[in-house]
């Protein structure tokens, strides 16, 4: 084995563990808040957040796509440099704006919501936006110079110093409308941290370089923008749909299955992220055989690895985890569970190249690949849903992962004359 192959599966390994570390502080942090506040400061916090991440879209407009591809795919360190500091003036701008205007709406989403606490939360947390959208900037850089560790430690300590906070909190007898200050202080660690971290990019230029560079990272993220709002939309328009549809209690019984899955489709990011500096390189030298062979071979152990994985994860939540948790509702969300993974399953082999077209500077073509891929899920879960309930919505949005995999090599093929 290669060291070039050593450090891909030490990085594949510090991000799975960055990603369970991650997961398992968001659960404690959810269940202390719930236990120690009650069920409303959960609930508060998490509306919060929700309309955060909305408009975290906005802070960094795809700036943070554009600044990875041209950091990975950058000859020399000072070109990286130039092309990381005009992405974190343009996201600086941006991000002003957008907290501003996030602090601006408070009132209003507060009176939409009937919630005085969503409306305070959202104040406490406006400065933590601003430093979110950097460091999606800050993150990106990284993964595009393949310091994955550094990716990985950041990634999963924004959770972890949550986490810590609220501990402090509760120490300090802080209200329950000051909670989303967690994100603030969580941000700006982070923050100052992946400065540190890409330190050396760091360089003088003049004012015509960055604005030339700012107007492609601007050019670059208003064409691929809306593929983040639909991404996002992807994940959750199965759950929006089914809660249109049919009861609460049906709604319930499928996020659970859902939730479960969710966190076998991170594994696959979690490849795609280290594949990322990697493909954008290639892609922008133009070495397509090169390109050709690691995506072929990734696609083998994706497959390799996910179908058995999700064999045995769906032979322990049908006959281990009823056993275990003695609630009926668990055997119903089996068949669901069951379906979504099979899904997952059948495109895991293209899941780590998902992003190819924007690393190949094609974001408007990525956009468009989102939106045929929501269509079908959403005409797939309006058709089935009516007629199979939770198990419809889990058909419909397993053959719309399957769907995705094959417009994704007709994109890659015609637009990149790349079969993969």
């Amino acid at each position: 084995m290669t060291e070039p192959s050593n450090k891909f599966s030490r990085d594949v390994i510090w991000n799975i563990a960055s990603l369970a570390i991650a997961g398992l502080c968001g659960i404690a942090l959810n269940y202390l808040i719930g236990l120690i506040y009650d069920d409303a400061a959960l609930g508060v916090f998490n509306q919060v957040f929700a309309i955060y991440i909305f408009f975290s879209q906005i802070a960094v407009l795809g700036v943070h796509h554009s600044v990875l591809q041209t950091v990975a795919a950058a000859p020399d360190p000072i070109e990286q440099g130039r092309s990381a500091s005009a992405a974190l003036a343009l996201t600086t701008a941006l991000g002003l704006v957008a907290a501003l205007c996030f602090a601006l709406v408070a009132p209003f989403v507060g009176d939409l919501l009937a919630s005085e606490g969503v409306s305070v939360g959202m104040y406490w947390a406006a400065p933590g936006l601003f430093f979110f959208a950097l460091n999606k900037v800050t993150l990106a850089c990284l993964n595009g110079l393949a310091r994955m560790r550094w990716y990985a430690l950041l990634q999963s300590l924004r959770f972890v110093l949550m986490l810590a906070g609220l501990c402090a909190f509760l120490a300090l007898d802080v209200s329950r409308a000051k909670l989303p200050l967690l994100l603030t202080i969580a941000e700006l660690v982070v923050l100052l941290l992946s400065a540190w971290a890409m330190r050396d990019l760091f360089r003088g230029m003049r004012a015509s370089d960055l604005k030339a560079r700012v107007a492609s990272h601007l050019d670059f993220g208003l064409k691929g923008f809306m593929s983040g709002v639909l991404g996002d939309l992807h994940s959750r328009v199965d759950v929006l749909m089914l809660g249109y549809f049919a009861s609460d209690r049906q709604v319930g019984i499928y996020s659970f299955a859902a939730i479960l899955a969710e966190g076998f489709l991170q594994l696959l990011v979690v490849l795609r992220v280290n594949y990322a500096p990697t493909c954008a390189r290639l892609l922008a030298s133009g070495a397509t055989d090169e390109l050709r062979s690691i995506i072929r071979r990734g696609r083998n152990l994706s497959y390799a690895a996910a179908v058995p994985v999700a064999g045995i994860a769906v032979l322990g939540f049908t006959y281990i985890l009823p056993a275990i948790i003695s609630d009926p509702s668990i055997e119903e969300s089996a068949p669901i569970f069951a379906l979504l993974l099979a899904g997952m399953a059948m495109s895991a082999g293209y899941m780590p190249f998902f992003q190819i077209l924007l690393l190949a500077r094609r974001p408007g073509w990525h956009t468009l690949l989102m939106l045929a891929t929501i269509t079908v899920n959403v005409v797939g879960n309006a058709l089935l849903i009516p007629y199979a309930g939770p198990v419809g919505a889990a058909l419909a949005t397993a053959l719309a992962f399957v769907v995705s995999v094959i417009m994704l090599r007709l994109f890659v093929q015609r637009l990149l004359q790349l079969r993969i």
